[in-house]
């Protein structure tokens, strides 16, 4: 090969070298332009997705009168006393009329409706309530089932107006909260708790 011959070739090789590094910059700057459109839409979608988030209305709280009128934790207080009423009546219609003994022998008889989250928070709080009546349904039939008393809370709480409160079951499957000046319940109760009928 001669010297001209050689030189030619390598002229040639050097061209194919600088198209292909041009080639490839050509390529590089191609990547990096879609990887910046891909930031800025990843961006895009990012801040889009913040405002849809941020617009959206937010869940709110159950109102619950017994909340607004005495404060929180006042409506919960009068949801266990009505589901633990609803069992002791549910039990009693489940066994010829009679009453269960405590509220471990109603737990089964919870209502069929509530999430097993209700009725384990419902039994949960069971200890603080207390069961009046221990007798027979037909035993009740001269009572008014609205005045009734069958669970009253043990102790007593001051709500957020500084009255004393407490949560009652009734026999109709209600429930209420009773509330006193002076912490004085016994008067009021003791005309609507139910007495056996040997006495």
């Amino acid at each position: 090969m001669t010297q001209s011959a050689a030189l030619r070739e390598q002229v040639e090789q050097v061209a194919a070298l600088r198209e292909e590094a041009q080639r490839l910059t050509y390529q590089l700057k191609a990547a990096s332009e879609r990887s910046e459109a891909d930031r800025r839409e990843l961006v895009r979608l990012r801040d889009r997705l913040a405002q849809q988030t941020y617009q959206q209305p937010q869940a709110q709280p159950e109102d619950n009168p017994f909340d607004r009128e005495h404060g929180p934790g006042a409506g919960a207080k009068v949801r266990h006393a009505k589901h633990l009423g609803f069992a002791l009546i549910n039990h009693a219609a489940n066994h010829q009329g009679q009453f269960p003994a405590s509220f471990a022998e109603a737990a089964p008889f919870l209502h069929d409706d509530l999430s097993e989250d209700a009725k384990a928070q419902t039994l949960q709080t069971a200890d603080q309530f207390e069961i009046l009546y221990y007798g027979l349904r037909d035993d009740l039939a001269t009572l008014p089932p609205e005045s009734t008393i069958f669970v009253r809370e043990k102790q007593p709480w001051l709500d957020q107006q500084g009255k004393w409160c407490k949560a009652y079951g009734m026999s109709d499957g209600s429930a209420r909260v009773r509330t006193s000046r002076k912490d004085d319940f016994e008067k009021w109760e003791s005309i609507r708790i139910p007495k056996p009928k040997e006495q």
